[in-house]
């Protein structure tokens, strides 16, 4: 991430780090600035890519996006005595085992909670509780499941992420619901969101990911 931050300055991209994006300003059908506490940002076409709170900045544009997080955890171990050589899922239990130079981690769980903070020890256990099945000779270490590690997942009631222009702005632009690969997804996003951009995107994909395909879901009803 720190290298690809890089390239994307030396290209002239500009960040704007822990600023907060409070509305919008609206000309007849275009978006003509974000609007922050310190400033507003004028642009003539805007990408949301807010992941789960994509569709809580689109209600301060009149759009209902159709939109539900996914809450899900993650434990990591630092330099455990021995891990696996080879990232895994275990399938039954529903738990991916990831490691990450000398640690290990292990991850779970869909839970739909609205965005709350705070976890949910029951799950992390649960997570927990899975390893000694898959690997028994493993030794967990005792772990506080309130230590937990938790994000949110954006997730489209059909699966496939809202990728596209928004019908009641001609300049705004979405691209989030990727659920649970979304870093997997990334690159692939950025190339059709630059197709779209451009006015030449690859309809064989584009259309499937229409953030406009669910009847009354980008405007206010």
């Amino acid at each position: 991430m720190k290298l690809l931050k890089k390239k994307l300055e030396e290209e002239g991209v500009l960040f704007f780090p822990n600023t907060a994006i409070t509305g919008f300003e609206i000309k007849r059908n275009k978006i003509s600035a974000l609007k922050s506490p310190a400033q507003h940002f004028e642009a003539d076409l805007f990408v949301l890519a807010a992941g789960s709170w994509t569709a809580h900045l689109l209600k301060r544009a009149g759009i209902c996006l159709y939109l539900q997080d996914g809450k899900g955890y993650s434990v990591t171990l630092s330099k455990p005595p021995a891990r696996p050589q080879h990232a895994c899922i275990l399938v039954e239990a529903r738990v991916a085992v990831t490691p990450m130079g000398d640690d290990l981690r292990f991850a779970g769980t869909l839970e739909l909670s609205g965005l709350t903070p705070g976890v949910n020890r029951r799950r992390v256990q649960a997570i927990l509780d899975s390893i000694p099945q898959y690997f028994p000779k493993f030794e967990m270490p005792e772990t506080d499941p309130g230590h937990a590690w938790y994000g949110y997942r954006p997730c489209a009631p059909d699966g496939l992420p809202y990728i596209g222009f928004l019908r009641k702005y001609e300049n705004l632009m979405v691209a989030t619901g990727h659920a649970m690969m979304g870093l997997s997804l990334g690159p692939a996003t950025g190339e059709l969101v630059a197709q779209l951009v451009a006015g030449n995107p690859d309809e064989r994909f584009a259309k499937f990911f229409d953030p406009n395909r669910f009847a009354g879901g980008t405007h206010r009803g």
